[in-house]
C-alpha cells in the first residue's frame, strides 16, 4: 500500500480505473430507456472520458500543487483548477458525442470531481507534511 501511494503514477491509475467503472456503469443507467447502442456508447463514452481525466487530472492536479507558495493555494489552485479544466472538458466530449441525457449523466461525476479535486489537494498537503516530518 505505501508504494502504492508513494507513486503519482499510481495513484493516478488506480484512480483512473476506478473512475471509469462507477461512471461508465452510471451512464449505461442513466439511459437504461434507450436503445442499447445509446446505452453502450454513453457508457463507453463516460467511462472513457472519466478513465481520461481523472488520469490526465490527477496528474496535473500532483503538478499545479506545486505551483501554490502557501498550503492554502497549494490546495486551492490544483483543485479548483484541474476541476474547471476537466468540466470543461467533460461538457465538450458529451456535446460532440450527443449524448441525449448529458445533465444527468455528468452531474453526479461532476460533483464527486469537486470534492474529488478538494479532498486529494488536501491529502497532497498532509502527504507532503508526513514527508517532511520523516525527512
Amino acid at each position: 500500500m505505501r508504494s502504492l501511494i508513494q507513486s503519482e503514477a499510481r495513484r493516478a491509475f488506480f484512480s483512473a480505473v476506478v473512475a471509469f467503472i462507477i461512471w461508465g456503469s452510471w451512464a449505461l443507467i442513466a439511459h437504461w430507456d434507450y436503445a442499447i447502442w445509446v446505452k453502450v456508447k454513453a457508457g463507453v463514452t463516460q467511462g472513457m472520458s472519466s478513465f481520461t481525466f481523472t488520469y490526465i487530472g490527477t496528474i496535473m492536479l500532483e503538478r499545479l500543487f506545486r505551483v501554490g507558495k502557501t498550503p492554502l493555494t497549494q490546495v486551492l489552485i490544483s483543485g479548483l483548477g484541474t476541476f474547471g479544466i476537466v468540466l470543461s472538458s467533460v461538457l465538450v466530449i458529451h456535446t460532440l458525442a450527443g449524448t441525449p441525457e448529458m445533465l444527468l449523466t455528468i452531474a453526479p461525476s461532476m460533483t464527486v470531481s469537486f470534492f474529488y479535486c478538494l479532498s486529494y489537494a488536501a491529502a497532497l498537503r498532509k502527504l507532503d507534511n508526513m514527508q517532511l516530518q520523516t525527512s
